[in-house]
């Protein structure tokens, strides 16, 4: 008996893409961005054995409501002298707004974005390559499930880096930059962790034991591996409350 012809639509293979708009005043400040997430994104999937990211960086303009687009994600790179007033209209343009403030103190007006606060452009930057290659790479199964439905008002987001020979050490270094405050000044902490393949997971169990020990917080861990990685690097991120006087 002759099988009947089935086409299959080969667009249910193709794997989405991730449409993220970067926008600034400064044109020069919005392409450097955008240029420093797409090398450190590439620099990454290469350490992952991937070819390429799912997520696309793209600039974007003010204008851009009038032509309908919209993206995943938007990313609004605020300079000391602007406000994150102007946020409230391209709330539209986007799934989730981020709204970077560069070396400025961060407004604690609602904004209807999620703030930022870093003291460079390149720290931004790679921290958002690093997410955005955990999204994809992780190897840990991370619920995201609230990600889009939340939104930090009168929240900070604040970073911070370290390395080590092991992850012991990486995380033992990073204790150091982390301000101790109460659990309830501090919401969605993420931990991407990039490390060898050696690396256990009783180790990350007290990973996960000593920041709840040591900050009252469970931390959402991404789990990046490569044998390219010289040392073990650890990247946090947490939003703060500063509104209820927390550091």
């Amino acid at each position: 008996m002759k099988p009947d012809n089935v086409s299959v639509d080969g667009s249910l293979f193709t794997t989405p893409r991730v449409a993220v708009g970067v926008l600034s005043s400064d044109a020069q400040c919005q392409d450097m961005f955008i240029r420093r997430l797409n090398w450190h994104s590439c620099n990454l999937m290469t350490l992952q054995g991937r070819e390429q990211s799912r997520h696309e960086f793209s600039g974007c303009t003010v204008e851009s409501r009038s032509t309908g687009r919209r993206y995943d994600e938007l990313h609004v790179l605020l300079t000391a002298i602007e406000s994150a007033s102007v946020v409230e209209e391209l709330l539209p343009l986007a799934c989730v707004v981020h709204v970077h403030h560069l070396g400025a103190s961060v407004p604690l007006e609602r904004s209807g974005a999620r703030q930022y606060q870093w003291p460079s452009l390149e720290e931004a930057a790679q921290f958002f390559a690093k997410l955005y290659t955990a999204r994809e790479c992780s190897l840990l199964v991370v619920d995201r499930s609230d990600e889009l439905s939340w939104v930090d008002e009168g929240l900070v987001n604040r970073s911070a880096l370290s390395a080590g020979r092991d992850c012991v050490q990486a995380l033992e270094r990073l204790m150091l930059q982390l301000v101790a405050e109460p659990a309830w000044c501090v919401r969605q902490p993420q931990l991407i962790v990039e490390t060898t393949p050696h690396s256990s997971m009783a180790t990350l169990a007290y990973l996960q034991a000593r920041v709840r020990a040591c900050l009252g917080l469970e931390p959402q861990i991404h789990l990046l591996l490569s044998e390219g990685y010289p040392e073990c690097q650890l990247t946090w991120l947490a939003a703060h409350d500063n509104q209820k006087g927390c550091c």
